[in-house]
Parts: C-alpha cells; sequence; structure tokens
C-alpha cells in the first residue's frame, strides 16, 4: 500500500505488478499468457537480470480496486502487489511501447477489469438478448 500512497500524492500512475521472472525468455512466455485472458498487460526490465509483469498504467484507486478484484477471483497471483511507475525499467511488453518510455503514458481509467475467466464471459443468452431488446 506503500506505493500507492506514495502514487496518490505525486499524481503518478502505478502497476500491479504481478509476476518477476529471471530471463527474458520465461518473462515473455509468461508474459503471452497473461496477455491470452488479462488486459494492460507490460513487461519491465527490473535490473539484475530479472524481469517484471505489470498491469496498467492505472490511477491509484483504480488500481485498488483492481488489484483486489483479480486477486479475489484466482486471476492474478496472491503476493501480487502495487508498485509506482518509476520502480520500473525498459518496457519491453507489448513490443514498441517502451519506446516513449513509461512517464508518459497516459493511465487508464476505463471501467475495471472483469475478474471472470474469459468462458464466464460468454455472449448473452437469446432471452437474455430479448430482454434487452424490449
Amino acid at each position: 500500500m506503500l506505493a500507492q500512497g506514495v502514487a496518490a500524492q505525486q499524481g503518478e500512475v502505478v502497476y500491479i505488478q504481478i509476476e518477476a521472472q529471471p530471463s527474458l525468455n520465461e518473462a515473455e512466455a509468461r508474459l503471452r499468457d497473461y496477455a491470452g485472458g488479462l488486459r494492460d498487460v507490460n513487461g519491465f526490465s527490473l535490473g539484475g537480470g530479472w524481469y517484471g509483469i505489470a498491469l496498467g498504467p492505472y490511477d491509484p484507486e483504480v488500481a485498488a480496486e483492481q488489484l483486489r478484484s483479480l486477486r479475489a477471483a484466482g486471476r492474478i497471483p496472491r503476493d501480487s502487489y502495487l508498485a509506482a511507475a518509476g520502480e520500473y525499467g525498459r518496457q519491453f511488453w507489448p513490443v514498441g511501447a517502451g519506446i516513449a518510455g513509461t512517464a508518459s503514458q497516459p493511465a487508464v481509467t476505463a471501467a475495471p477489469l472483469d475478474p471472470r475467466p474469459d468462458e464466464e464471459r460468454a455472449e448473452p443468452s437469446s432471452e437474455q438478448t430479448a430482454a434487452l431488446a424490449q
């Protein structure tokens, strides 16, 4: 929660760090897995040969709610946490995103992520569609 308090004071955006890997190859493999089911997936160099996987950027309040929701749904690891954007090195995922640097990225304030797995977010039934049309 410290990152959230610091970020809110500075008006900075935050990320939800969900994983770190000791090699770029492992990080890229995990990024592809996460990107298949989550939005706003990013990869950053953490230094010392480590690579972080994070969701964002978000406003601190949105990030805190997303963190709680995605943890509760089991979509991200229980030890995921909020991290200020300044804690990350060069962005390498998505490819080409780190060219301008992370500081210039706008914070995401859109609707929260749906914590349900993709298969639970199926198309509405014909009954639901008919009810909406009325």
